[in-house]
């Protein structure tokens, strides 16, 4: 992302990391030969900055840094909120191998609760087959669950647990509150 920003807001990638890149009043700088035929001698020119035909770009971050360190803060905020309602999910299923016969493997996942009283949101390629599930709160404790239900053409499975006291739920928002481009965080596995 640093290299895309970079190209096309002609800001190095170093300049983002620091903090100190501005749109308005970066100058690039090269080196050019003062003239004198001494090779040892060199001198720093400065080149006028190229403007980029963005129309109302500059009147919206003139004077503004970016400031990736604030951005990074508030991920890390989003995800420490969060992470008491992701999951982990255990699985272990019966399937037959290519001879036919029955052998057992497992597989984990993760998933998200749904409701305080022990609904959780996982996928169905992880729990939609599975003969035995424990899900693993972000606490340690470990509870079986029960499929309640899946899709397979969503990939999307429900599981129940049953587990002590209310569990924090995440709080969802209606598709029609999000648009294109808006930023998604993936917690979880």
């Amino acid at each position: 992302m640093l290299g895309t920003l970079s190209v096309v807001y002609k800001v190095s990638p170093g300049e983002l990391i620091s903090g100190k890149a501005a749109i308005s009043g970066i100058s690039s700088k090269e080196e050019a030969e003062a003239g004198s035929g001494q090779d040892d001698q060199e001198t720093t020119v400065e080149k006028p900055q190229e403007k980029i035909d963005l129309p109302g770009l500059e009147e919206k971050i003139e004077g503004k840094e970016f400031l990736l360190e604030e951005f990074d803060n508030a991920v890390s905020r989003i995800v420490e909120e969060v992470s008491p309602t992701v999951v982990n999910i255990r699985v272990r299923v019966t399937q037959k191998n290519i001879l036919g016969e029955e052998v057992q493997s497992e597989g984990l996942g993760s998933g998200v609760i749904f409701t305080s009283d022990g609904y959780i949101i996982t996928n169905n390629h992880v729990a939609g087959a599975a003969e035995e599930i424990i899900v693993t709160l972000s606490d340690g404790k470990e509870y079986p669950a029960e499929l309640i239900g899946g899709d397979h053409n969503t990939d999307i499975a429900v599981v129940k647990i049953e587990a002590e006291g209310k569990l924090d739920a995440a709080s969802f928002i209606s598709i029609d509150d999000v648009r294109v481009g808006e930023l998604a965080i993936a917690v979880g596995s």
